[in-house]
């Protein structure tokens, strides 16, 4: 029976590309009613150091820089006083655009 579902007489390519997004978004809804947007333990360093590059424009070490796109746009949404979850939905989309392209 699953053989008959995965295979490419029943569940064309598009198909299978919905039911993909669907189960993705599925997940991720699952995922955010669980769990929220959690702004604690590792989340809090990236929160500091975006809070230090804002006051004193810089990191405090030079570790943080392989964490720069996620200190950055959490800067820059503390800078526009925009909401942390734009952050949120921008790794939304791209984590949506890699199971995309990895599929």
């Amino acid at each position: 029976m699953i053989k008959q579902l995965l295979s490419a007489k029943f569940l064309t390519v598009k198909k299978q590309l919905i039911l993909i997004a669907a189960l993705w978004l599925f997940m991720q809804i699952v995922f955010l009613k669980q769990f929220g947007m959690v702004t604690t333990f590792e989340a809090t360093k990236y929160l500091d150091q975006a809070r230090l590059l804002l006051q004193e424009g810089h990191y405090e070490s030079n570790n943080f820089i392989f964490y720069s796109t996620e200190i950055l746009l959490i800067a820059l949404c503390m800078k526009w006083s925009i909401s942390l979850w734009f952050v949120v939905l921008l790794q939304c989309i791209a984590n949506a655009l890699s199971l995309y392209f990895f599929y």
